[in-house]
């Protein structure tokens, strides 16, 4: 499996080949509020095994996929996109909505890193990001929401019990 060239880059951003039979599906995306559109040409079926394991990406719930750059294309809002660079990762470049805050991708500046194929010049995409998900969001909030509100009844029933005056005699009860 090739590598990346820099070393300053993470071992889990690099260029997987799709192997086996694919074909090139062109799929919309924008931030929340729409200002920033896009689309991404990708090879299907999705690879999924480069997921970043850093806290930003995890706390931010990335969905990453890596297209290369040449795929991304945007169709409205460019100009609407502000960038954040985190200090000890100067070449990938954070971008994000300045209307909503919504983060549109990473860009890795795989060129600038020394890279000299184009198929390995890749961006990273917020698969949740996509105006038709490949998964359906939607029922997985459900999910979220139905466990969240089971563990919150098991809470107050454990607080319950905790409340309930123990019977601390043997005996008899007493009779008023």
């Amino acid at each position: 499996m090739p590598t990346t060239k820099s070393s300053d880059q993470p071992q889990h951003i690099q260029h997987i080949p799709h192997e086996g039979k694919s074909r090139r599906e062109t799929h919309k995306a924008s931030c929340q509020c729409a200002a920033v559109k896009f689309e991404v040409t990708l090879n299907t079926p999705l690879h999924m095994d480069n997921q970043c394991p850093c806290a930003l990406c995890q706390n931010q719930l990335y969905e990453l996929l890596y297209p290369a750059r040449k795929d991304v294309v945007f169709t409205q809002g460019a100009d609407n996109l502000k960038e954040f660079i985190l200090p000890l990762r100067e070449k990938q470049i954070h971008k994000f909505c300045k209307s909503c805050g919504a983060r549109v991708m990473i860009d890795l500046q795989k060129m600038k890193a020394g890279e000299t194929d184009p198929e390995k010049d890749v961006v990273a995409i917020n698969k949740r990001d996509f105006v038709h998900p490949l998964i359906d969001w939607e029922i997985m909030a459900q999910m979220k929401l139905a466990f969240e509100e089971a563990e919150d009844r098991q809470k107050a029933e454990n607080e319950a019990s905790e409340r309930k005056p123990q019977n601390q005699s043997s005996g008899t009860p007493v009779s008023v």
